[in-house]
């Protein structure tokens, strides 16, 4: 019975140190291709827009991610008030 108990509250300590820092690499990583997309759009060359318009593929995902986050957030802090 204790062991059960203590396997049940480790996975659920793992998860949500791991979702925790999913949340940061997404965040670190959604900075990183939107200031990359920025530099990038300075230089008036057509290679860079087109290597703008790649990045896009990998922003719109990331930021999907980054709002179902801050949506799962709110939640949870409602839900002790």
């Amino acid at each position: 019975m204790i062991s059960t108990i203590t396997m049940t509250t480790l996975t659920m300590a793992t998860n949500i140190v791991m979702f925790a820092y999913l949340g940061f690499m997404t965040t670190i990583s959604l900075i990183l291709f939107l200031a990359s997309k920025e530099i990038i759009m300075t230089i008036p060359k057509e290679w860079a827009v087109v290597m703008s318009r790649v990045l896009n593929v990998g922003v719109v995902p990331l930021l999907l991610v980054f709002a179902f986050a801050v949506v799962m957030r709110v939640i949870e802090v409602l839900g002790k008030l």
